[in-house]
C-alpha cells in the first residue's frame, strides 16, 4: 500500500472551492466570509496550472452568473484562482521535470502560449482555435488524470464539521514549564505509594450516583493509570511549552503543532458526528475507574464550584455582625483578542476564559456547590469584581438543556 502523491492540479482544486475562499464585505471575520463554493472546474485548471489566458472571458462570466452550476457558478473566487497562478508561475523550471506527472503537465503549458503571430497561420489566431485549443488540453489532462487515479492525491470540498482551525497558544513558556514539572514530580511522589491490593466500588456507598453497579480494580491497575495520565500531562504541556516559545522568537509551527492545535478537542482525522474527545485536552483530565465508565469526558462536565475561604466571627464588641467569605466559578467567558505579531499579520482568536466570584455571606452560611449551580443558572450572581471592567463586556448567557 503506497500514500497518495501530491500533485499541483489537485492542489489547485482544493484552493478553489469551500473552505479555502475567503470573501470579507464588511470587515468582521467570521464563517459567513467563507464562500460556499464546493464544485471546481476544469476551467481552474486551464487558467492557473496549464496558464491559459483565453479562460478569463469565461471563468468572468460563470462568477457573475445567478443561475449557473449549482455549488460553482455565482461565487466570487478569482482572489484565489490568481493567487495559485501566481504560484504556479513562479516554480523553477527544474519543478516541471522533476517526474513523469509534472513533464506531462509541462507540455500542456507549451500550448498556452499565443498564436496570435502573424506567423501563424490564420485560422490559428482566432478565437475559434484558442478555444479548440483550450479543448485539446483539457482532454490530455483528462486521459492524464484516468491514467492516475490510484496514485494522485484526490482534492476534496472541506466539510463543516467541529475542529479547531490554527490557534494560538498564550506564550507562557515558564509557566507551561512549570505545569510539566509539577506533574513529573507527582509521579515521582506517587511512586512511592503502595501498588498492591484492590478496590472495591460498592453501590451503595453514599456517593454513588444513579445507574451505579459494583466493580473491583486492581490497585496496581490504578497506580500504572494514574502514572501513564501523568506522563501525558507533562508530554502535552511540554508541547505547549515548545509551541510558546517558537511564537515569541516568530518561528513557523511545523505541520504536528498546527494539528496539535486542531486537534485540541477532537482528531480532524478522526471527527464524524458524535463526540468521542480524541484530541489531547480531553486527556489532561484524570479518568479514573468510575469515570472511565462514562460516556461523557470530565472535559465536558459543567464545573462551576463555590468554597467558603474564610470566616469572619459575629463580634458585638466592635459591632461586626460577621460574615464567610465565599469564592466561586461560574460559566465560562468567551475572549476574543486580536495577536498583532507584525504590523501586517493580525489575527482575531476565540477561546474560553474562566470566571471568577467574590462574596459573602451570613456567619451561619456556607453555600454548597448544589445551591450555587442553581444560583448561577437563575443568573443570581454577585456582581464581578471591579478589575474586570477593563476587558469584560456584560452579556447573557442561555443554559443547553444537557447542562447538568
Amino acid at each position: 500500500m503506497l500514500g497518495q502523491r501530491f500533485v499541483p492540479d489537485a492542489w489547485a482544486m482544493n484552493q478553489c472551492v469551500f473552505d479555502r475562499i475567503i470573501w470579507d464585505t464588511n470587515g468582521i471575520p467570521g464563517f459567513d466570509d467563507k464562500v460556499m463554493r464546493r464544485v471546481p472546474s476544469a476551467l481552474d485548471i486551464a487558467f492557473s496550472v496549464f496558464g491559459n489566458d483565453q479562460t478569463v472571458p469565461l471563468i468572468a462570466a460563470r462568477i457573475a452568473s445567478t443561475n449557473g452550476v449549482a455549488w460553482r457558478d455565482g461565487y466570487p473566487y478569482q482572489h484565489n484562482l490568481a493567487a495559485v497562478r501566481r504560484v504556479m508561475d513562479a516554480q523553477d523550471p527544474s519543478v516541471w521535470t522533476n517526474n513523469i506527472y509534472f513533464y506531462w503537465l509541462a507540455c500542456l503549458r507549451e500550448l498556452s502560449a499565443p498564436t496570435t503571430d502573424t506567423n501563424y497561420p490564420d485560422a490559428m489566431r482566432t478565437p475559434a482555435w484558442s478555444m479548440k485549443t483550450l479543448n485539446t488540453q483539457l482532454a490530455s489532462w483528462t486521459e492524464l488524470r484516468h491514467d492516475t487515479v490510484l496514485y494522485v492525491q484526490q482534492p476534496y470540498t472541506g466539510s463543516i464539521l467541529c475542529s479547531y482551525p490554527d490557534g494560538f497558544i498564550e506564550p507562557r513558556v515558564n509557566f507551561w514549564q512549570r505545569m510539566a514539572d509539577m506533574a513529573l514530580r507527582t509521579k515521582d511522589l506517587m511512586s512511592t505509594l503502595p501498588k498492591t491490593g484492590q478496590f472495591v466500588f460498592e453501590p451503595n456507598a453514599p456517593d454513588a450516583g444513579y445507574g451505579d453497579t459494583s466493580f473491583t480494580n486492581s490497585i496496581g491497575d490504578i497506580y500504572t493509570n494514574r502514572l501513564q495520565f501523568l506522563d501525558n500531562f507533562a508530554t502535552q504541556m511540554n508541547t505547549l511549552r515548545d509551541i510558546s516559545a517558537k511564537e515569541l522568537s516568530r518561528q513557523p509551527l511545523t505541520t504536528n503543532e498546527v494539528l496539535f492545535i486542531q486537534s485540541t478537542i477532537e482528531n480532524p482525522w478522526q471527527y464524524g458526528s458524535v463526540r468521542s474527545y480524541s484530541g489531547w485536552y480531553p486527556h489532561i483530565f484524570y479518568y479514573n475507574a468510575r469515570a472511565q465508565r462514562s460516556v461523557i469526558s470530565p472535559c465536558d462536565m459543567w464545573d462551576s464550584l463555590v468554597t467558603d475561604v474564610q470566616t469572619d466571627p459575629e463580634d458585638d464588641f466592635v459591632g461586626d455582625p460577621g460574615s464567610i467569605l465565599h469564592e466561586g466559578v461560574g460559566t465560562v467567558h468567551l475572549l476574543m483578542v486580536a495577536v498583532n505579531w507584525e504590523p501586517n499579520d493580525s489575527t482575531v482568536y476565540a477561546g474560553p476564559v474562566m470566571s471568577h466570584y467574590e462574596f459573602e455571606l451570613g456567619p451561619t452560611t456556607r453555600e454548597t456547590d448544589s445551591q450555587w449551580k442553581s444560583d448561577v443558572r437563575a443568573g443570581n450572581l454577585p456582581p464581578q469584581p471591579d478589575w474586570t471592567t477593563p476587558y469584560l463586556v456584560p452579556g447573557t448567557f442561555t443554559f443547553p438543556s444537557w447542562i447538568y
